[in-house]
């Protein structure tokens, strides 16, 4: 089989032991220059370069090609017989939020009920889930990981595969409010999505969810307005919501859905 690296020194250095000075508490190191060398690299665009160079700095890329100088500080990686390919992106997964299915403790993908903006999915990633090393080694290493179920799901989060936290591994905390739009699902051969409700129950079901999911939205712009009002300096007060804080940045267009 061809060997195989990944472009970002999250990978190339998630290996490495923790420095002696981070373990007594004192501030991290900076992160090294590193300089893959001799590997054939496969880019985004344009031709494989074979006996290749990569330099990141900083964790970055600073540098590509096959007459690339490396810097006299860098920690220089041997990729002689090794195939480097930019880290693939996952948009739409649970990794870190499920792990044996069939074990309810190992499960932390929904919460209770039909709308949870508040549901920030960071806090409930696990970072060391056995899971994130077998798609890390396969290629993949960012993920848009997500809650599921109800309508309103709550915040993605955009990560990096590598990292001794779940905030350590945050690129975006909230990347993106989940909203699963009340749909009819068609049934297939051997009984398929619909699992033998009727077109009729169906559609009513999906009616009710839309009209709920259009009220929680009208309830959001009320609660957003009000907001705004009284930070120009409107007199009165307003409760603090939770959810509808969570949904303020949706409804004035600040977050994506």
């Amino acid at each position: 089989a061809q060997g195989l690296l990944a472009f970002g020194v999250a990978l190339v250095t998630a290996a490495a032991p923790l420095p002696a000075q981070q373990l007594a508490g004192a501030p991290p190191a900076p992160t090294p220059v590193v300089a893959i060398r001799n590997a054939t690299i496969v880019p985004v665009v344009g031709p494989r370069v074979p006996n290749g160079t990569i330099v990141l700095r900083g964790g970055r890329i600073e540098a590509v090609g096959a007459g690339v100088s490396v810097p006299a500080d860098a920690l220089v990686v041997d990729g002689t017989g090794l195939f480097v390919y930019p880290g693939l992106i996952d948009s739409g997964t649970r990794l870190g939020l499920t792990e044996i299915g069939s074990v309810p403790g190992g499960e932390d993908t929904q919460e209770l009920g039909n709308f949870n903006p508040h549901d920030d999915v960071l806090s409930a990633i696990n970072p060391t889930s056995e899971i994130i090393p077998t798609v890390r080694v396969n290629g993949v290493t960012t993920v848009l990981t997500s809650a599921r179920g109800g309508v309103i799901a709550g915040q993605a989060a955009l990560v990096d595969l590598a990292g001794w936290t779940a905030q350590e591994m945050a690129i975006l905390p909230r990347a993106g409010m989940v909203i699963t739009f009340p749909r009819v699902r068609t049934g297939r051969r051997g009984g398929g999505e619909g699992g033998g409700q009727g077109a009729e129950a169906q559609a009513e079901e999906v009616s009710r969810q839309t009209r709920a999911l259009r009220e929680y939205l009208a309830n959001a712009k009320a609660y957003s307005d009000i907001k705004a009002r009284l930070a120009g300096g409107a007199p009165g007060t307003q409760e603090i919501s939770l959810p509808m804080e969570a949904m303020v940045s949706v409804i004035r267009g600040e977050s994506p859905v």
